[in-house]
């Protein structure tokens, strides 16, 4: 049978092209992927805003629709601890560093919530300008799930860089 050999190089080359396609390919996005969005709190219920319910607190905040930060702003993000406990500490991109001061500048005593894929984990009230370019929230999640989700927003804010630096 002539026709072996030659169902056998078939078979090989089907196994092998794929494997070649995907070293070509670019990176792929995340399997979790983490949006992290900052709302600001309102103090009134207009048609554009939403309440948003935090999770463990039971805490609700009435918040703009649209994020003043997003998942493209986001330069990176550290788990550190402070004397509260443990937080998450946001860098910006310079043109969002400039968003964030003019945010907290004008927003005293307000609160910047953080969003993860649309649902609120967390919030801190805005104490005055923020100029550092960073911004520390606090969530409520416990404690064992915190490094597992900087990971996922490392992980999908180097995503998003990759795929904007490319277009």
């Amino acid at each position: 049978m002539k026709s072996a050999p030659m169902l056998q190089f078939w078979a090989g080359l089907g196994l092998l092209l794929p494997m070649l396609w995907g070293c070509s390919t670019p990176q792929s996005q995340p399997n979790d992927p983490a949006i992290a969005r900052f709302h600001v709190e309102t103090a009134a219920a207009y048609p554009n805003n939403e309440q948003l319910l935090l999770p463990l607190s039971g805490t609700r905040i009435t918040v703009a629709r649209t994020a003043v930060l997003t998942e493209l702003d986001i330069t990176g993000v550290e788990l550190i601890q402070v004397d509260l406990g443990l937080c998450l500490l946001f860098s910006f991109t310079p043109e969002a560093s400039r968003t964030l001061y003019r945010i907290t500048a004008g927003n005293s005593g307000r609160r910047l919530v953080l969003t993860v894929n649309g649902s609120p984990v967390g919030t801190r009230v805005i104490t005055g300008p923020e100029g550092s370019g960073q911004w520390m929230t606090f969530t409520e999640m416990n404690d064992e799930d915190l490094p597992g989700l900087v990971t996922r927003l490392r992980e999908t804010t180097h995503a998003l860089q990759r795929s904007t630096a490319t277009n």
